[in-house]
């Protein structure tokens, strides 16, 4: 079981973008927010229209809110885009777009192509420039902050040896990064 996240004191932000709340750890750190402070979070998810991304995120964070507990607080403080942090102006209308980073005080990137096992040309597109593309949008939100998430390497070649326990107060276990596949 995952402990709790801790939020910085001096973070202290509002207004808040996500991204990859559709996945494992921003399910849950979207409901961790939504727990312990009162920001506004705006959620980038994929899908053809709001509706669809509203439909997509509801059903994946109720695994996380089963009893409803979350409700009100989703409902007053979850603003859902449907956007795509591979396309230009992640997906989203000019307008929408800059008025995004206008409010955006804090950006939460964990969208990913998350295959442990998989080639640089299948993951570059999420990978590197939906991450470039966020970086663009975080430098244009007016204090610049940005929290990127991203585990698929942190094992290293470690990933695949069963003598090998990790847990997240490791860091370093002699693992190496050069020659794997997903490296470029």
């Amino acid at each position: 079981m995952m402990s709790p996240t801790t939020f910085p004191q001096s973070l202290n932000a509002r207004h808040i973008l996500l991204t990859g709340v559709t996945g494992v750890l921003g399910g849950r750190l979207l409901k961790e927010i939504l727990e312990k402070t009162d920001a506004v979070l705006y959620c980038l998810v994929r899908g053809e229209n709001e509706a669809q991304a509203r439909t997509r995120l509801l059903r994946f964070f109720n695994t996380y809110d089963p009893d409803g507990s979350l409700s009100d607080a989703f409902r007053d403080r979850v603003r859902i885009y449907a956007g795509d942090v591979t396309r230009e102006h992640l997906g989203l209308p000019l307008s929408d777009y800059e008025g995004l980073a206008a409010r955006v005080e804090a950006t939460i990137h964990m969208a990913a192509l998350t295959k442990l096992v998989t080639f640089y040309g299948a993951a570059a597109s999420a990978n590197v420039d939906g991450t470039t593309n966020i970086i663009d949008f975080a430098l244009r939100t007016p204090q610049r902050y940005l929290c990127y998430v991203s585990s698929i390497s942190v094992m290293g070649d470690k990933a695949f040896d069963v003598r090998c326990s990790f847990s997240e107060a490791d860091f370093d276990l002699g693992q190496k990064f050069h020659g794997l596949p997903y490296q470029k």
